[in-house]
This record gives C-alpha cells, sequence and structure tokens, in this order.
C-alpha cells in the first residue's frame, strides 16, 4: 500500500436515525475523488483525540491498520495546530490564561464564556495578549478558536464527538461555511451543536464567529438601554428577518412593540424637515439634481428605502421577576403620589396641647390647685 501514490482519508457516515460512523478508507488512485476501500473504523478512545481503530474486514493486515493509524494521527495533529500548541510547556505565564487553555482544548476549541468567567476576570493585557495571538478570541458569549471554524476541522470535530460522547441520532452536518441554519434537528443535541461551533439560538444553529459578529453590533449600536434590528444582520446569518428577531429574542432581548417604537418618529421627522430647507443652498439643490440623474443614485434610493426594523431592549434592562432592572427612558416622569395619600402632621406631639385642661368641679385636688394659684398670685 505505501508503494502506491493513493490517499486516506476519514468519511463520516449519517444513516438517518442509525449511529453515526466515522471510517478510515483507502484510495490508490490520489486523483480519484471516490473514497475507495474501508480500511478501519474510529471507536472511542482514552481521549477525544486518540480513538481506536479496529479493522474493517478480516483481510486487513496489522500493518495496514497501523499505517491508517499513523496517518489519522498526524491528520488530527495538522487540522488542529492551532490547538495543539496549547499543549507546550511555559506557553502562558498567568494561571487564569492556563486555565483557559485547557478548558478550549477539552471541549475541541469551543467554550461557553460563563464556564471561565471567574478566570477571565482574572487575565491581565499581557495574558489578554498571549491568548490573542495564539488565535483565541474572547467573545461576548463563547471563547473560540478562531482557526477551527473552517470546513474540515468543522467535519473532524464532529467525529471525534461523536465517537467519543457517542453518536446516536446526531443531525448531519451544515453546508461548508454555513453561517447559520435551522436548530430543529440540532434542539436535544446542545453540546455537540456548541462542540462544532455552531451554538442554538432561538430559532437557529450560528456559527460562533457570526455569532460574535451579531452580538458586537447589537452592543455597539446600542443607546439607553435599547437597540434596532439591522438588514445586514438578517444578511450575515443568512435568514429572514423573523428568524432574525426570533434570534435576539433568544439571545434575551425584548422586542418593543410597534406602536411604541413609531410613536416617536412623526415628531423627528418634522423637525428633521423644517430644517431641510433652511439648511440647503442652491449650491447643495443642483448637486442633489446631478445626483438624482446617475444610475448609481437611483440603486442607493432604493437601498434606503427599506422599512426600518423593529426595536428591542437589552437583556441587561428587561425586568424579569426577582432579577436585573426594568429599563425606564431618561426624560421619565416620576409619578406624584395624590394628595389625599399624605398623612396630616401630628404637631401635638412636639408642641403639646393647645387647649388647657379644666379641673374637675368636685375634685379634691381642685380645691387644692386653686389654692397653690391663688398663693402665686399674692406673692
Amino acid at each position: 500500500m505505501t508503494d502506491k501514490a493513493g490517499r486516506f482519508s476519514l468519511q463520516i457516515g449519517f444513516q438517518g436515525q442509525a449511529p453515526i460512523v466515522a471510517e478510515i478508507f483507502w484510495q490508490e488512485d490520489a486523483t480519484n475523488p471516490l473514497p475507495g476501500k474501508i480500511i478501519a473504523n474510529l471507536a472511542k478512545g482514552l481521549d477525544i483525540y486518540n480513538p481506536v481503530l479496529t479493522a474493517a474486514d478480516s483481510d486487513i493486515s496489522s500493518d495496514t491498520l497501523e499505517q491508517a493509524a499513523q496517518w489519522l494521527i498526524s491528520h488530527i495533529t495538522e487540522t488542529f495546530e492551532a490547538l495543539n500548541i496549547f499543549d507546550q510547556e511555559g506557553l502562558f505565564k498567568a494561571p487564569a490564561a492556563i486555565e483557559i487553555a485547557k478548558a478550549l482544548k477539552d471541549n475541541l476549541g469551543v467554550i461557553d464564556r460563563a464556564e471561565v468567567q471567574a478566570h477571565i476576570k482574572n487575565l491581565d493585557n499581557d495574558a489578554r495578549t498571549e491568548l490573542r495571538n495564539k488565535k483565541t478570541r474572547l467573545g461576548p458569549q463563547n471563547i473560540y478558536m478562531r482557526n477551527l471554524q473552517k470546513p474540515a476541522p468543522v467535519r473532524l470535530k464532529a467525529a471525534l464527538w461523536a465517537v467519543f460522547y457517542g453518536g446516536d441520532n446526531l443531525p448531519k452536518l451544515p453546508h461548508d461555511g454555513a453561517a447559520s441554519f435551522l436548530s430543529e434537528a440540532y434542539n436535544a443535541h446542545h453540546d455537540y451543536a456548541r462542540a462544532i461551533g455552531y451554538p442554538i439560538c432561538g430559532p437557529r444553529c450560528v456559527r460562533v464567529d457570526m455569532l460574535d459578529r451579531l452580538i458586537s453590533a447589537i452592543y455597539e449600536g446600542s443607546k439607553n438601554g435599547r437597540f434596532t434590528a439591522r438588514h445586514d444582520m438578517a444578511e450575515w446569518l443568512g435568514c429572514s428577518i423573523d428568524n432574525l428577531y426570533v434570534v435576539l429574542e433568544g439571545l434575551g432581548h425584548k422586542r418593543v412593540e410597534t406602536a411604541i417604537v413609531e410613536a416617536s418618529k412623526p415628531e423627528e421627522q418634522k423637525q428633521e424637515q423644517k430644517q431641510e430647507p433652511e439648511q440647503k443652498s442652491e449650491d447643495d439643490k443642483e448637486d442633489k439634481a446631478t445626483e438624482e440623474k446617475t444610475p448609481e443614485n437611483k440603486i442607493e434610493n432604493k437601498i434606503e428605502e427599506k422599512p426600518a426594523l423593529a426595536e428591542f431592549i437589552l437583556k441587561q434592562f428587561v425586568k424579569s421577576p426577582g432579577q436585573g432592572k426594568s429599563y425606564k427612558p431618561k426624560n421619565a416622569k416620576k409619578k406624584q403620589k395624590p394628595a389625599h395619600n399624605k398623612k396630616p402632621k401630628d404637631k401635638t406631639k412636639s408642641k403639646g396641647p393647645k387647649t388647657k385642661v379644666q379641673p374637675l368641679a368636685h375634685s379634691p385636688f381642685a380645691a387644692a390647685l386653686g389654692g397653690l394659684k391663688q398663693g402665686n398670685g399674692d406673692e
């Protein structure tokens, strides 16, 4: 087998509801796109990066099986080159960076930020720079390796994860380079979806780098705890506007009712219309007339005519029972309590009674009290 210009390949089988099958094939003609003859099956090993090979047929020699095993080791090493760097001793000085690198290695290069948030807080600028130089992205929701989101690493991660953790009823992989896809088949496989780099967000599985881009755009464009959805966000994900809204809600943001969003627009439009004639000079009018004649501007005008999208409240400002704060506009007036709810102040506590207490007419103390007053008056 070694004296021929052939090649090995790793193939992943999805047979309906049957368990996933990871197999190594040998093709004698390297120019032939077909996989060729099956040589070995992958089985669970000591760790996820070291599966065990078993001969696919009794006529497969031990030498052939050994060559297939050596090829698989080389294939994993080359595909996960960026991840294997973390095995080097002394690569990071900061303990927090070491822990994050370990977590990435244990999870095929993708982890939820919440799982290592305590370590992220302990990273200084030098440690962050070291991680960045190793192609590690500290995203707002996920920590991931940039180079492992390409089609070849995604396929290999799917095979290794399925072999090590069990591949019963796993859904098919997305098309190479897909930015997102419907998550219905993945709803029961959240860990698998994240491992291959497509965490579930509402109705769609979104590639981690695209999800990172979406979340960053949300917070960069937010103001006073709110943001407006954009058409290019849907274009990034390759989905409809309605799907985008559900994805944004899946991230924890709350959609504002349309009536509330549009209520503030008429006044702004009126002000713009009033200011427009004052700001335009004769030269500006001539330039505008020239621009409108060109076909390029006609195309731009059509693009600008896209309808405005919904507004959302950032999840940090969404009120939830016993947690978080509700969003309040800066110009909101405080409610004044009704006057009848105010209790009258009791002035008698500090100043004492205003009326004099009259002694009882037939009391034995009344005469004594009167005598004392008379004596004082005589003095």
